[in-house]
């Protein structure tokens, strides 16, 4: 499908015919007996372990659905501006940080640009104020639509970005897929979510699916007890979400910190569908393009402080030439 927005690049804008889970799948050959339940479930980092006994009894065969999709999506070279460290940069670095930016808008010229993200209002804040003044600058490309998950934190920039009360920027909109319950989201206010924005309804997105339970006789926890399986299921609209976003995106620009969690990363989890054809971190196999400790970084990381507690730098993925 042509987009039908006004895009400054100098090629069509493609959309993906993907969306939603209507979308059709073309399984690789003979990967279908490959990937039993023990295998996919092997490379979900324990995600599902927690899950009630009232879920659809078709899961996993849904999220098998899924992993195909991320197969596809890892076989595309889909540029990638991963940038840590947004919130404890000094000015210089944060100059340093636009000019990498707006270079990357300029070569990669995006009509479909991702925006993703840590949960932090912190890091959602100096990514809005880089993007903000990137999209701005007279040396950058600006792309037609930002493609976002709804969630609070980075997510949520590409909303603030996109508004058309009179703080977005104009020629700009956005669009993606959002999970159905609302938890998490840039709309529900929050500790991690101080300033909300309006009803993710009133903007251009729609609701993802929900492959373990329909999210209608889903309900938020009310017990530190009923929080393990709520999580579980959410997981499931969490992968949706971002597998279907990543399936629109003509290039990607994340925000991350250097925490260097051991256990399940949303956030590297998307780019490593990217990276790897698969949501999931960490990841057995894996070359840890987005490991950030001294030991295990990639080369291709360029840092711009040397502390690990309060990294920051930047990584060009299947930059174009």
């Amino acid at each position: 499908l042509t987009s039908s927005h006004n895009c400054n690049c100098l090629h069509p804008c493609k959309m993906d015919s993907c969306s939603s889970q209507q979308a059709a799948v073309q399984q690789p050959a003979g990967m279908a007996a490959q990937l039993s339940a023990d295998t996919f479930l092997a490379t979900s980092n324990g995600r599902f372990e927690k899950l009630p006994a009232d879920v659809n009894p078709f899961w996993k065969e849904e999220m098998k659905q899924l992993f195909f999709r991320q197969q596809e999506v890892g076989k595309k070279p889909t540029p990638i501006l991963a940038i840590w460290g947004a919130d404890v940069a000094t000015e210089e670095q944060q100059e340093t940080l636009l000019k990498v930016l707006v270079e990357f808008l300029g070569q990669v010229c995006p009509c479909n640009l991702m925006i993703s993200g840590r949960r932090s209002a912190a890091v959602a804040d100096q990514a809005e104020k880089l993007l903000r003044r990137a999209l701005e600058s007279s040396d950058s490309k600006k792309p037609g639509m930002l493609i976002t998950g709804g969630a609070d934190g980075v997510d949520s920039v590409a909303l603030r970005l996109t508004d058309k009360s009179g703080s977005g920027i104009p020629g700009i909109t956005s669009t993606g897929h959002y999970t159905p319950t609302p938890f998490a989201r840039a709309d529900v206010p929050g500790k991690l979510n101080p300033t909300p924005v309006k009803e993710l309804e009133s903007y251009d997105l729609s609701p993802g699916p929900s492959p373990l339970k329909d999210p209608k006789d889903m309900s938020l926890p009310q017990a530190d007890t009923e929080f393990g399986p709520f999580l579980a299921l959410m997981e499931g609209q969490w992968e949706a979400r971002d597998t279907i976003n990543a399936e629109l995106a003509g290039a990607l620009v994340a925000f991350l910190t250097a925490d260097g969690r051991k256990t399940h990363d949303g956030t590297k989890a998307t780019l490593n569908i990217f990276s790897d054809g698969r949501y999931a971190h960490p990841l057995e196999g894996s070359r840890g393009e987005w490991e950030t400790e001294e030991g295990v970084r990639l080369p291709d990381i360029v840092p711009l402080s040397q502390g690990e507690a309060t990294f920051v730098g930047y990584k060009l993925f299947n930059k174009k030439q």
